[in-house]
């Protein structure tokens, strides 16, 4: 099961819209303006999202996670790192790109900062 980073990513994102449409659908609708720029992003992207394209990711989704829990033992730990970049200010989250997999295959993950920029 070989799936590029570049599906995963895809995938996560219109399984993320969808969903986030899904559940805030009426809300939304009543009132857009209440939702703050990037979460109305995720949300319009969510709606035009075609619903064969989002059964395609989860399809995708359940056999991508199917094939890691084959090949992980119950009591493994991986460490990998988490973030392309140092920790952001308090604006943002930062980088989810190394975090994406994980989500998108329902597995645990932590980030533990290990240490800081120059700039701090």
């Amino acid at each position: 099961c070989d799936i590029p980073l570049e599906d995963i990513r895809k995938d996560f994102s219109n399984i993320m819209s969808n969903d986030a449409y899904t559940f805030h659908r009426t809300n939304f609708e009543c009132n857009p303006t209440s939702y703050k720029p990037k979460i109305k992003e995720l949300i319009l992207q969510g709606k035009s999202l075609q619903f064969h394209d989002y059964e395609k990711s989860l399809n995708k989704q359940e056999t991508m996670k199917y094939h890691i829990k084959k090949n992980l033992e119950n009591d493994m730990i991986l460490m990998m790192p988490s973030t392309v970049t140092t920790a952001p200010n308090k604006s943002s989250t930062g980088d989810a790109a190394l975090n994406i997999p994980w989500s998108y295959l329902g597995l645990p993950s932590i980030t533990i900062p290990i240490g800081r920029s120059h700039e701090d």
